[in-house]
């Protein structure tokens, strides 16, 4: 878990699963992409899955394509496709969801219902450290960031052309860090890179502010050493 030393290594893993999602694991933490169904029929004609990586010097990404596959729990026959996308650089997550069909649009079996969503947890997935769950009706998603591993789903598949992007928080020279909980006040934390690696050690400030544009810039993950809580940052 976060707060113990880890071997620095540049491997990452990549595994598309059969139900919509796709995780990516590096060796301290795991990163899970989730899609639109909760479990895949690739009976359809021209069902496919599959995964490309977009090398680029700015915007180097992941993106795993679904095309007309189905709900296998829905019982009609049905499609959906859709692109899940995850950028290195900044550490953003983007769905962006293609045609589909009707039936998908509301679906009432919480067997069948569809997931969306992307987590940050320990490489033993045994204590989640931050989410961004969609849930509710495709129409009006709500979002679901509890510490716990309880992941909602959503009442239907959203409407061609629906883009959802999540991102981390944007810092600039110096990260506000302040919350409700005080989590970030005087605070000891390590900060790590999304590889893995054990970038510092430091304090926050009396008023949960953090120097880090000298240490790293991109995306970094701030761990409060004694609580375990977690911050996903972006350091520009």
């Amino acid at each position: 878990m976060f707060g113990l030393e880890f071997a620095q290594s540049d491997t990452v893993q990549l595994y598309v699963s059969g139900n919509g999602s796709f995780l990516i694991n590096t060796p301290s933490l795991l990163a899970l992409a989730d899609g639109v169904f909760t479990e895949l029929d690739s009976t359809l004609p021209g069902a496919s899955v599959g995964y490309q990586f977009v090398e680029s010097a700015s915007d180097p990404m992941i993106r795993v394509r679904f095309d007309s596959v189905s709900i296998a729990r829905l019982g009609a026959p049905n499609f959906v496709c859709f692109e899940l996308q995850y950028h290195f650089a900044d550490g953003a997550f983007d769905i962006l969801y293609g045609p589909s069909s009707e039936n998908t649009r509301t679906i009432s079996n919480p067997e069948a219902q569809p997931f969306a969503g992307i987590s940050l947890v320990s490489a033993e997935f045994t204590v989640m450290y931050q989410k961004v769950w969609l849930h509710g009706d495709p129409t009006d998603l709500r979002t679901d960031t509890t510490r716990t591993v309880t992941f909602p789903a959503m009442r239907g598949v959203p409407v061609r052309g629906t883009h959802i992007h999540f991102e981390p928080v944007t810092t600039t020279d110096v990260d506000d860090l302040t919350d409700a909980s005080g989590d970030w006040s005087n605070a000891a934390v390590s900060v790590y890179d999304l590889m893995g690696r054990h970038v510092a050690s430091t304090t926050t400030t009396a008023n949960g502010t953090l120097a880090l544009n000298h240490i790293v810039t991109g995306p970094v993950l701030m761990v409060n050493t004694v609580t375990h809580n977690s911050r996903l940052v972006l350091v520009q």
